[in-house]
């Protein structure tokens, strides 16, 4: 009865430590589910200013005195993803089979990030913006504000940038 009370203690004990594991897997897996990455090469690329047509974008919500600068406006949000193999505007290595070599996470996210700001644009255009301010990433409602960053999720199928700012009449002075 001994060795059996020793067993089930060291029983339970491994389960707790499985667990443990698990949940330590569990954080580390969705701290690395999401990339940041700079806005700045994105926006500095043609294809992307073609995209915006020549509507003004600002990241990052600024402080009271800023925001009043600019009328306040609609509130637009925006989805979009890119998938690994979409070379749309962006051309692409082959093999010598012809087959595609995928993008990178990164490449992918870049993608995703401007397709997301040309449906931004677009719905900021559609209530009469001429600019989109105080521009935020997010992943399942956690808001990420940042002047030079945005927020992605890189899948193998696709990665996701999701979008919201304020339709406004310009960007404000900082």
């Amino acid at each position: 009865m001994k060795n059996e009370s020793i067993k089930r203690v060291g029983h339970r004990a491994g389960k707790r430590a499985l667990v443990l594991a698990a949940l330590l897997y569990g954080a580390t897996a969705l701290a690395a589910d999401k990339l940041i990455l700079p806005v700045a090469p994105v926006l500095a690329e043609p294809a992307t200013q073609r995209v915006l047509g020549g509507i003004a974008v600002q990241f990052g919500m600024r402080a009271d005195a800023a925001r009043t600068a600019a009328p306040v406006g609609a509130t637009v949000h925006a989805r979009s993803w890119a998938r690994p193999y979409d070379r749309t505007g962006i051309g692409g290595t082959q093999l010598p089979d012809g087959r595609l070599v995928p993008m990178t996470n990164e490449q992918t996210c870049n993608l995703a990030l401007r397709y997301t700001l040309g449906n931004l644009v677009e719905e900021a255009r559609s209530r009469g913006g001429k600019a989109v301010v105080d521009i935020v990433s997010f992943t399942d409602d956690v808001e990420m504000n940042s002047e030079t960053s945005f927020e992605c999720v890189p899948g193998r199928a696709s990665s996701t940038v999701t979008l919201r700012g304020r339709a406004a009449e310009a960007v404000p002075a900082k």
